[in-house]
């Protein structure tokens, strides 16, 4: 995976683990696996072509096609959050500047969060960022956004245009039957699902296919589902082979 795990370095976890569990183990971006788990068993049953967007801490996507995942390499697997946006934007924690990770994700809400806790104390949206950044609950903004707090509504409202901005150019370049999202905030509901279709619908100078979007409504399991699935093709089809 591209995303770096704090003071980790060049651990080799397959074969720790292989050697603990004597059984042939596999490696896969969370992202694929949920990507396929979605398309076969989930919500974007149906659809031949699937884009998954999982948007938590950071973006990444998982495509589907024809059944199968389209791999990427694993020195950049899907990391949607990790294009540009906007060249003189804010420096991310990668070392470029104007990710769309820095205006759509998780770590960029609280940071926009703690700058409304010192603008607005007494709002009750600060409760989300607890003491800890891991302790951040932002279903608890969403569910206020949902529930017609304007402030909560405003703050996702700019990060889901910045994200439609990103799933926009997935849809120029894969035109997908459907794009699927997944992720912290599939509570917002209608205001993801309508501030990324307004960016869909704006004229475009080229015909747009415009695919279905879905908000999914599954778990996590439904990753377990999909690695599960690559797993047993991996062991049943001769071209995806177990290495040895």
């Amino acid at each position: 995976s591209y995303r770096p795990v704090r003071d980790w370095h060049d651990v080799p976890v397959q074969d720790l683990l292989e050697d603990r569990f004597s059984v042939p183990v596999f490696l896969e971006q969370n992202s694929n696996t949920m990507a396929l788990g979605e398309a076969t068993t989930g919500d974007a049953q149906g659809h031949d072509s699937v884009v998954l967007v999982l948007v938590r801490t950071g973006v990444s996507i998982g495509v589907v096609q024809h059944g199968e995942i389209i791999a990427h390499s694993p020195w950049g697997t899907g990391e949607l959050g990790h294009t540009i946006v906007n060249h003189n934007g804010p420096k991310c924690w990668c070392g470029s500047r104007g990710c769309l990770e820095c205006y759509a994700s998780g770590w960029a809400l609280r940071k926009r969060l703690r700058r409304e806790q010192k603008q607005y104390p007494d709002w009750a949206g600060n409760a989300a960022l607890g003491a800890r950044a891991e302790e951040f609950d932002p279903a608890m903004i969403c569910t206020m956004a949902r529930n017609g707090d304007s402030r909560a509504r405003d703050l996702l409202s700019e990060m889901f245009r910045y994200l439609g901005m990103g799933i926009n150019t997935v849809v120029r370049l894969l035109a997908p039957d459907a794009v699927i999202i997944h992720g912290s905030f599939n509570g917002a509901g209608t205001i993801l699902s309508e501030c990324i279709m307004k960016t869909f619908r704006r004229p475009h100078h080229h015909p747009l296919r415009i695919p279905e979007l879905i908000v999914s409504t599954q778990d996590d399991t439904i990753g377990a589902a999909g690695a599960a699935l690559m797993a047993a093709a991996r062991f049943c089809n001769p071209l995806h082979r177990m290495p040895k």
